[in-house]
C-alpha cells in the first residue's frame, strides 16, 4: 500500500509527460489498476462493520482508474491480442469483489446497482480475455516462436 501511494505520482507524470509507452507494454498498465481495489478488499477483510471513508475511497479510486483504461481502450489496443492482456484480470476481478463486499457489508447508495454493474463487467472482460487466449492457443500463436539467436564467435 504504501509503496503503492509512493509510486503512483511518478507513474502519472510518466504517462503524462513521457514519450508514450511502445504498443507492445501498453496491456501492462493493467497491473496499475489493482493497487486501490486490492487494498479495499484487503482493509474490508480486517475491519468490521459498515465500510468507512478509507474503504470508499480505495473503491472510488480504483473505478477511476478502471473508467481511465475504458477511456484508453483504443490506444491500448494497438497492440494485437496477446497474453499481456491478463494483465487486467487481476485488477478487474478485484474491484468485481470490492464492489461487492462494500453491499455486501451494508453500505448503501450507487453500490447497490454500481456493484453488480461491475460484477457482470468484469465477467465479460475476463471471459474475453480467456476466449481470446484460448483461441491463440488453438491457433498456435499463444507462445510465438522467436529464431534463436547466434552465439558471439
Amino acid at each position: 500500500m504504501f509503496s503503492w501511494l509512493a509510486l503512483e505520482s511518478v507513474v502519472l507524470r510518466r504517462f503524462m509527460e513521457v514519450a508514450p509507452e511502445p504498443a507492445a507494454l501498453r496491456p501492462t498498465i493493467g497491473i496499475h489498476f489493482a493497487p486501490p481495489v486490492v487494498g479495499c478488499v484487503a482493509y474490508l477483510s480486517i475491519t468490521t462493520g459498515t465500510p468507512d471513508l478509507f474503504a470508499q475511497a480505495l473503491f472510488g479510486y480504483g473505478v477511476f482508474q478502471g473508467l481511465v483504461l475504458v477511456r484508453l481502450i483504443p490506444w491500448l489496443g494497438a497492440q494485437p491480442f496477446a497474453p499481456s492482456y491478463w494483465a487486467y484480470t487481476f485488477a478487474t476481478a478485484a474491484c468485481a469483489l470490492a464492489g461487492l463486499r462494500l453491499l455486501e457489508r451494508g453500505l448503501r447508495g450507487p453500490i447497490e446497482w454500481l456493484a453488480p454493474a461491475i460484477f457482470v463487467i468484469a465477467n465479460v472482460v475476463i471471459g474475453t480475455i480467456f476466449m481470446r487466449t484460448l483461441w491463440l492457443l488453438l491457433r498456435g500463436r499463444l507462445l510465438p516462436v522467436t529464431p534463436p539467436v547466434a552465439a558471439p564467435a
